[in-house]
């Protein structure tokens, strides 16, 4: 069985997160969340964090607004897992 060395680079896409990415509802931020902040000024992402209790809506509200919050793509999101709109119809209506 072989070791992975100490350090594993990981790739992930990433993209600019949407309100509905962050908030569940006005003011209600969505725990759980897994993001990434980006510096516009070294060019940078930093993190990953995960949204919880210790970030205030002020605080996030702040990053929105200047483009730094990234979040990972959804599987379900990767172009790859697209279907064209009348796949499902065309599945139900041959079964």
């Amino acid at each position: 069985m072989s070791m992975l060395p100490d350090i594993v680079p990981i790739v992930t896409n990433v993209r600019l997160a949407t309100r509905h990415d962050l908030l569940i509802a006005p003011r209600l931020l969505r725990f759980g969340q897994p993001f990434y902040l980006y510096s516009h000024r070294n060019k940078r992402f930093e993190g990953i964090y995960v949204m919880n209790v210790h970030h205030s809506c002020t605080e996030i509200e702040a990053w929105f607004r200047a483009n730094m919050v990234y979040v990972p793509v959804n599987v379900l999101e990767n172009p790859i897992h697209q279907l064209p709109e009348d796949y499902v119809t065309s599945k139900i209506k041959t079964a």
